[in-house]
């Protein structure tokens, strides 16, 4: 008897479960596929390391306010400050496995037209980086892709209702970066400011169909990569 009773304990609750899995449940779990179909089709970028100087050869690189044959220069605080700044960006980088770092000299254009020899930090991007990367110009940053958008939490959602003919849920949840980019991880993403740039709640409205749940309405997905980076880090 207890067997018996147990057995139909199981059947029961196995099929609570399987009911609990239909694709148009208003769950947690069903809103963020629905929500991640639309939001991966928005590539997310960051700034990469490293200022372009030599457009034909794709040279990246930094100068050293601190290497020994620098001394005989005259760095403004705030220049060291800013170049201390990007040389910890791009090793967070190269710890990631998105760059290689090397020291020593470059040619670097002058403002007005010619080069002249530095040293710094030059910096290789894996390939995979280097086939999304965009440089903004006049200030010659590289800016990579990182990754897609997608959900990071559902922090709320409304209990379905009819609204025209068609039950919706209005779902509430955070944004967050995924399917990075071979290299990017959550630290280079982190400190790349984009994430302040996906704090904010976002609220979208969902119709529930016979297959799952589909969104209706969505907002626009835009960011100044390079303002984040520059209040980040600078």
């Amino acid at each position: 008897m207890k067997l018996s009773n147990a057995i139909l304990l199981t059947s029961l609750a196995l099929v609570l479960t399987a009911c609990g899995d239909k694709p148009n449940d208003p769950t947690k779990e069903n809103f963020t596929k629905a929500l991640d179909s639309v939001l991966n089709k928005e590539e997310v970028k960051i700034v990469g390391p490293g200022m372009l100087v030599n457009s034909d050869k794709n040279l990246f690189a930094i100068e050293d306010p601190h290497a020994k044959k620098n001394a005989d220069k005259q760095y403004k605080v705030k220049d060291v400050k800013l170049l201390d700044s990007l040389i910890s960006y791009a090793k967070i980088f190269e710890k990631a496995g998105a760059v290689e770092i090397k020291e020593t000299t470059y040619e670097s254009p002058k403002l007005f037209g010619g080069t002249e020899t530095k040293l710094g930090y030059v910096i290789t991007y894996n390939d995979e980086l280097l086939k999304t990367m965009q440089v903004v110009p006049f200030i010659d940053l590289p800016i990579v892709k990182a990754g897609v958008l997608c959900v990071d939490k559902i922090t709320g959602f409304t209990t379905p209702a009819s609204e025209n003919g068609v039950n919706v849920s209005k779902v509430t949840f955070t944004k967050g970066v995924c399917k990075h980019t071979k290299g990017i991880d959550d630290k280079v993403i982190a400190s790349s400011g984009i994430l302040d740039a996906l704090n904010e709640s976002s609220t979208y409205t969902l119709k529930q169909t016979d297959k799952g749940w589909e969104v209706i309405d969505e907002e626009l997905f835009k960011i100044d990569y390079v303002k984040y980076f520059f209040n980040k880090n600078l």
